[in-house]
């Protein structure tokens, strides 16, 4: 019986883990949400000034303004023009964070509203233990609550970790589905310089706009993956965790990438970097696993010596 209570216990301590994480994700969500928001405001107001039609620029794809600005490449290129690409390539990389923290912001309430009386529940097993225990002699009932402290703490560190591993496999998926964009539009890119003509250019712009969009999603997603990184014990890391060097900054990336997109150097500068980006995430899911594992390993050896304890007694 105390084996299967145990068994509810150590659930139950996961999820008030996760609990506290969520709430906290949570707090940080909403605030930046509203300052997101707020910010959101100030660079359309922006555009509003710039701009002589905002329902044209809404309505113009990010490939058609493009393919606009660059086909008279041949020519000088107003100094407005340069303004108008630069407005709207931050005014929709904005956009497209605002949406996805208020995406975050319901999902994250969803997982909380799953957990809604844990605490109460985890209290009512926690009553039930209790009585079982009554019969242990004090010394043992000391090193119970010893072992299970230190269970506890095991298994708040290994939930950091599982949030962390969840984030870094989304960022992973992200940068592969941003390296096949590029990789295909470098491919379109060679043929249009060969004389590919207007379809080719076309497919071009396209992937061009594939990639754009992957690169809002990479850049949200490394701001997440930061942030649950910050979350993690990293003394339980023998080398620790090198954090600052997944701080790439995207923002930047976006105006390297999109204001010459032309050319075919700057794709293959693009992929390079977003390769080593992928490295990167890969070696983190690789320590990130290895240390669930090994705080996995060590929740049930103390587990075990948890019931012996208490069979022997």
């Amino acid at each position: 019986m105390l084996k299967d209570l145990n068994k509810k216990i150590k659930e139950c301590r996961e999820n008030m883990a996760l609990k506290e994480i969520l709430e906290k994700r949570n707090l940080s969500l909403e605030n930046e949400l509203n300052s997101k928001e707020k910010e959101l405001g100030e660079l359309e107001k922006r555009l509003n000034k710039e701009l002589k039609d905002v329902q044209k620029l809404k309505s113009l794809s990010f490939s058609n303004l493009i393919s606009n600005i660059l086909r008279n490449k041949d020519e000088k290129l107003e100094k407005e023009e340069r303004e108008y690409l630069e407005a709207k390539l931050k005014y929709d990389n904005f956009k497209f964070k605002v949406e996805k923290l208020r995406y975050d912001v319901e999902e994250n309430n969803n997982r909380l509203g799953q957990l809604i009386n844990i605490e109460g529940k985890y209290k009512d097993l926690i009553s039930e233990k209790r009585e079982l225990v009554k019969k242990f002699n004090l010394n043992i009932r000391d090193e119970i609550i010893e072992i299970e402290n230190e269970i506890k703490d095991l298994l708040s560190n290994k939930t950091e970790i599982s949030e962390a591993l969840r984030e870094a496999n989304n960022c992973l998926m992200i940068s592969e589905e941003t390296l096949k964009s590029l990789r295909s539009a470098k491919n379109w890119g060679i043929y249009d310089i060969v004389g590919g003509g207007m379809i080719s250019s076309a497919i071009k712009h396209n992937r061009i706009d594939d990639a754009k969009t992957y690169m809002e999603r990479l850049s949200y997603s490394v701001d997440r993956l930061n942030k649950e990184l910050g979350d993690v014990d990293t003394s339980i890391f023998n080398e620790g965790l090198n954090i600052s060097g997944f701080s790439y900054t995207f923002d930047i990336f976006f105006d390297n990438i999109f204001s010459d997109f032309s050319v075919q150097g700057e794709i293959n500068d693009s992929l390079y970097k977003i390769e080593d980006f992928r490295n990167k995430v890969l070696n983190l899911i690789r320590k990130l696993e290895e240390k669930e594992n090994s705080v996995g390993l060590k929740v049930n050896l103390l587990n075990d010596k948890l019931e012996r304890l208490i069979e022997e007694n």
